[in-house]
């Protein structure tokens, strides 16, 4: 994969159009005059010129234009220009601001989480949470206005209601761009709330499966959330490794509803009865009902990173879908071999602290480190690329 190319926090980024995509564009319906003038003001030999979050909004609303296209001639050339502003996007990055390194303390711990409440998941670009914050500013605090580019948000199922209610309600004073923004959360709200009644429903080849991992015994926690489709239980193994940012150096092993699954291979002695985790897909402990469950994930026996996994449910994938794909997530993963969670906090603190007796110990073997960095499109691309073959390298 090539190397993307840094721009500055809403600068212009140039794609070259043919006349024929030009007159697509301009063809569809409710295109917002203001990006009509830039399109028709830019010379045909010139490539026209949005921010990327423009160009994000653009790809979605072509998206689902596709996805309702009134012949498949139609459909197939707005898929073709839709996957030309993707591969645009894919060569972009915005550069964020440095994140400092910050160190735990006991007294930032945060308050217990109150029981879980369903939650499903939504993605929304940027214009669109904007749009959406102006209607539903309760929502201001979790709709990360301040990020650019798509972003997958979780909502409860009152909250997707309300969202559906308050959209359709807008749609009639919005013109241009807004009105469609209003239609496509509405579409997306709808879309997300119909996949959930449907749960385990449906068929096994057209589930994707949800998690939520997060690390034990590290605050504030470290945590992603993934879609998966049907695998078996190694290969959710290291769907986890590389979604986490381990490199599956340590054998491993899942708890499921009391029973232990994991590389039968490997002699584990505190686990004599162990299942082969390679014969054993997902779909053997999802319920009909799609119901919500945790089970256990742990590797490195002697340091123990033990994880917490959340089954979150079943959604009916889209044909436009890649897996897997990580939606969501905070924090870096901490280094393999620190020495577990209390190993962990020594190294942040040493990190963080210029006079402690092991800061330029540990700076002069593995560089500065930042433990707040995550990014949930660089881990989906570790996930699709998959574990390092380190064990055919020895």
């Amino acid at each position: 994969m090539g190397t993307r190319k840094h721009s500055k926090p809403g600068s212009e980024v140039g794609l070259k159009l043919t006349e024929a995509e030009r007159q697509l564009l301009l063809d569809l319906t409710c295109l917002d005059d203001n990006y009509a003038q830039v399109i028709k003001g830019t010379p045909p030999d010139q490539p026209v010129q949005f921010t990327l979050d423009e160009w994000e909004d653009f790809g979605d609303y072509i998206a689902a234009e596709a996805n309702h296209a009134e012949d498949r001639r139609q459909e197939k050339r707005l898929d073709a220009l839709f996957s030309k502003i993707r591969n645009l996007l894919d060569t972009q990055v915005e550069e964020q601001p440095p994140v400092a390194l910050k160190v735990h303390r006991p007294e930032e711990d945060r308050p217990a989480a109150k029981a879980d409440v369903p939650t499903l998941p939504v993605n929304l670009t940027h214009a669109q949470r904007k749009v959406l914050a102006n209607v539903l500013s309760a929502l201001n605090d979790r709709l990360k206005i301040d990020e650019a580019a798509s972003r997958t948000i979780q909502f409860t199922l009152n909250e997707l209601q309300e969202i559906i209610t308050k959209c359709q309600a807008a749609v009639p004073n919005a013109s241009g761009m807004v009105r469609n923004s209003f239609r496509h959360i509405t579409e997306a709200a709808a879309k997300a709330m119909e996949r959930h009644k449907e749960g385990g429903h449906i068929p096994a080849s057209e589930r994707l499966y949800q998690f939520k991992i997060t690390l034990k015994d590290i605050r504030p926690p470290i945590w992603r959330r993934i879609q998966v489709k049907d695998c078996t239980l190694d290969k959710l193994h290291e769907h986890i490794q590389t979604a986490m940012g381990w490199e599956s150096y340590y054998d491993y092993r899942f708890s499921i509803h009391g029973i232990c699954y994991g590389d039968s291979q490997v002699w584990q002695p505190e686990y004599e009865d162990i299942r082969d985790a390679s014969v054993v897909r997902l779909s053997t402990f999802v319920s009909e009902s799609g119901k919500r469950f945790r089970f256990e994930y742990r590797h490195e026996f002697g340091f123990s990173w033990e994880h917490d996994i959340l089954f979150e449910g079943c959604l009916l994938a889209n044909q436009r879908a890649c897996c897997p794909v990580c939606l969501d997530g905070e924090r870096a993963c901490p280094l393999e071999d620190v020495g577990g969670p209390h190993g962990y906090q020594v190294y942040l603190e040493a990190m963080a602290d210029p006079d402690h007796e092991h800061h330029q110990e540990f700076m002069a073997c593995r560089g500065p480190y930042d433990a707040e960095k995550f990014d949930a499109q660089a881990v989906t691309k570790r996930m699709r690329r998959g574990l390092p073959n380190w064990r055919e390298m020895e």
